[in-house]
C-alpha cells in the first residue's frame, strides 16, 4: 500500500471514529502531530522521533498513563485534549504559551532541542491539560483506543516502501 493510500484509510477511519464519539474534529496528515484551534483540525503524524517519543511517554505515565497503547495514539489523543480543555483555557494563558513556544523556537531553529527544553514544553499549561485528558481518556476507554491502534497499526505494516 502507497503512503498516500495509507493516510488516506486513516484520515476516514479517525474522521468518522471522532464523529461516532461526537467530537467536532477532522484529521489531516502532515510531518507533525498538531491541533488547529481555529478550524477544528487534528494534524496527525506517522513519523517517530525517538528520544521525544520516549520523553513524551515518560511525562504521560508520570500523570497516570498506565496502558501501552503507542506513540500514535497518546499524540493523536492528545491533540484531541486540545480541543476538549480549550474552553478552559483563557486567551491570556494561550497566548502567554504561544510566546513560550515561539521562544523556544526561535532559540533553537533547527529543532535540537535539550531534554530539559522538551520536559518544559510538556509542563506548559495548555499541553499538561491535554495530555492529562489524553491519559484520562485513555484509562477510562481502553477498548476504543485499542480499535484505533490496531486499525493504524496494520494500516502502516502495510505500507509499502520502494
Amino acid at each position: 500500500m502507497t503512503l498516500e493510500k495509507a493516510t488516506n484509510e486513516i484520515t476516514i477511519f479517525l474522521d468518522k471514529w471522532l464523529e461516532e464519539h461526537n467530537f467536532d474534529l477532522t484529521t489531516r496528515f502532515e510531518l507533525e502531530f498538531g491541533f488547529y484551534r481555529d478550524i477544528n483540525i487534528i494534524a496527525y503524524s506517522l513519523l517517530t522521533t525517538e528520544r521525544t517519543d520516549r520523553l513524551f511517554t515518560e511525562y504521560a505515565n508520570s500523570l497516570g498513563h498506565t496502558y501501552n497503547v503507542g506513540i500514535f495514539i497518546l499524540s493523536f489523543l492528545h491533540e484531541v485534549g486540545h480541543y476538549m480543555t480549550d474552553d478552559e483555557v483563557s486567551d491570556e494563558e494561550y497566548n502567554f504559551c504561544e510566546l513560550c513556544k515561539n521562544m523556544m523556537n526561535n532559540r533553537c531553529p533547527d529543532g535540537n532541542f535539550s531534554d530539559t527544553d522538551i520536559k518544559y514544553y510538556f509542563n506548559l499549561p495548555i499541553e499538561r491539560r491535554a495530555t492529562q485528558w489524553a491519559v484520562d481518556y485513555i484509562n477510562g476507554h481502553l477498548y476504543e483506543v485499542l480499535k484505533i491502534r490496531n486499525f493504524v497499526k496494520n494500516i502502516v505494516d502495510n505500507i509499502t516502501v520502494v
